[in-house]
């Protein structure tokens, strides 16, 4: 047996100590989700969900060319908890993960199989369609992964920023759900893009949801492709962009209100 003095003694406290604080660190933050989340419980929108066309949320068709802009399918039936002052001011954007998120006063947009730059090319004319809208929250990229071309989706995300910088909301990104048995590539190439959009947000001014922590190694939260989010996995979503925004925004780290 080594002495306790020994060099790899040493090395083994610290590594052991890194591995508590690791530990400590990812309990903090699923506490601070359950917190979150029983929150959400006051301030979702009770069973309505957002209703929209069956090209937007089937899961077997490509992304629409257009989105509807029929009322009667482009707004959730709202559930008055508090008084708000716009009943739509948040839009949630992104690919087929975020399908039926929701939040309060919030509209859901879910376009199965769009990436980066889909939304870049959309967002104009939706913001367009619903001018009330002064928050963007953001989910994509999962659908580029498979590229495995990093450099150019970080361009992509790159002129996705530029574009948030010249409009009049408060920008976040909601950063990528880790998948479970579908490979340690696909796993580890999500994980190095949360990591770079972790940064790149503060650098160009928008918040940064992480939902990485949140969902690592809990596959009951996914359906059987271990990709998308079950029911339970969609609702601590929804809690973890509600706690995200509020902690951003009280962190003063945040993107500044327009």
């Amino acid at each position: 047996m080594a002495p306790l003095t020994s060099t790899s003694s040493c090395e083994s406290c610290v590594n052991l100590s890194q591995k508590v604080i690791e530990l400590e660190q990812r309990i903090s933050t699923l506490y601070q989700i359950q917190g979150a989340e029983r929150d959400l419980d006051t301030i979702l929108l009770g069973k309505a969900q957002t209703t929209a066309t069956s090209a937007e949320l089937a899961d077997t068709v490509h992304h629409p060319a257009v989105v509807s802009q029929n009322p009667a399918n482009s707004q959730p039936r709202l559930q008055t908890c508090s008084p708000v002052a716009s009943p739509l001011s948040t839009l949630v954007l992104g690919d087929s993960i975020i399908r039926n998120v929701r939040m309060r006063g919030a509209l859901t947009l879910s376009f199965p199989g769009a990436t980066v730059v889909d939304i870049v090319d959309r967002i104009p004319n939706i913001l367009a369609s619903h001018p009330q809208a002064n928050r963007l929250i953001i989910h994509i990229g999962t659908n580029d992964i498979p590229k495995q071309q990093s450099e150019l989706l970080k361009l992509d995300f790159l002129q996705l920023f530029s574009l948030l910088g010249q409009l009049q909301v408060s920008a976040f990104i909601s950063g990528p759900t880790p998948t479970c048995g579908r490979g340690i590539g696909r796993f580890s190439r999500l994980l190095s893009l949360n990591t770079w959009l972790s940064s790149a947000c503060v650098s160009h001014g928008v918040g940064f949801i992480n939902n990485f922590d949140a969902f690592w190694e809990r596959r009951h939260l996914f359906g059987a492709d271990g990709l998308h989010l079950n029911a339970w996995g969609r609702r601590l979503l929804s809690a973890n962009l509600v706690f995200g925004v509020h902690n951003t925004q009280n962190s003063g780290l945040g993107p500044l209100s327009p």
